[in-house]
């Protein structure tokens, strides 16, 4: 599996790392103040494969299961969701605000041998955890070679 950079509805420029917090983040030591914008970020997420399936793991902390998104059209597996900001309250004062929020989505370019119909997600603990079974009849073949 291959993934698709995506990201604000565009494809990526090679300058956009140098204008995201993140860059500033690592070389001030700090994070600059929200604009209560809404934020995007990337989770990350672990592929392996085995004999039978391919198995993809995304850490999606303090997301709300309700608020995932999965889905596999034209062999492509897209992952997404929204976290939600709390909001200030009367009498509340915040000093720092580091975690992150808003949407993101992942997509990863799926192999032919996938079974798309059989796909199984769960998630619990803030892990999406993803089974991709490889098709019957995929597996790997070894060709022996005539002289």
């Amino acid at each position: 599996m291959y993934p698709i950079r995506y990201e604000r509805g565009r494809f990526p420029n090679l300058f956009d790392d140098l204008f995201r917090d993140e860059v500033i983040s690592r070389f001030f030591g700090t994070r600059p103040a929200r604009t209560g914008e809404a934020d995007t970020f990337a989770p990350p997420v672990d592929i392996k494969e085995t004999d039978k399936a391919f198995v993809v793991v995304a850490d999606l902390p303090g997301v709300d299961r309700k608020d995932v998104k999965v889905n596999v059209e034209k062999g492509v597996l897209t992952i997404s969701a929204e976290t939600r900001a709390e909001e200030a309250k009367e009498g509340e004062n915040w000093h720092m605000t580091e975690r992150r929020y808003g949407t993101f989505q992942r997509s990863f370019r799926l192999p032919e041998t996938i079974d798309s119909e059989h796909v199984d997600a769960v998630f619990r603990n803030g892990v999406l955890t993803l089974t991709l079974p490889k098709a019957q009849g995929a597996a790997a073949k070894q060709i022996s070679i005539k002289e």
